[in-house]
């Protein structure tokens, strides 16, 4: 069977605007049972970032969609957080499939550097 690794979605956003939208059942194209019959062994999650948010408030909108992130794998029976090859691979030998938070747009990220 071959193995998909999903370069993108948007599905974070439709979480971050209905938060009622869950990952293990939607109406969109990723979940958790797509995720398992599909054969994917990482799905990367955009974060949307609105060209005219930026700065501090860029910032922030980054964060609190990272949060969805960290929320929706947290609440998935079939994701796992996936930083580097070597997750992917211990992931998908666990039978997970690997959620990446790749960041798409840096106009969150012109803020002035800071923990976070």
């Amino acid at each position: 069977m071959s193995r998909i690794f999903d370069l993108h979605c948007d599905t974070l956003f439709k979480f971050f605007k209905d938060y009622s939208y869950s990952i293990s059942q939607n109406y969109g194209h990723i979940t958790d049972s797509g995720l398992l019959q599909g054969g994917y062994i990482a799905q990367c999650f955009a974060i949307y970032q609105p060209t005219d948010i930026t700065g501090d408030s860029g910032f922030r909108f980054f964060k609190k969609q990272r949060q969805v992130f960290k929320n929706t794998v947290n609440n998935s029976d079939v994701l796992e957080l996936a930083r580097t090859k070597a997750d992917i691979e211990k992931n998908s030998e666990n039978g997970k499939v690997s959620a990446v938070l790749p960041q798409t747009k840096p106009s969150a990220l012109q803020a002035p550097c800071r923990q976070g």
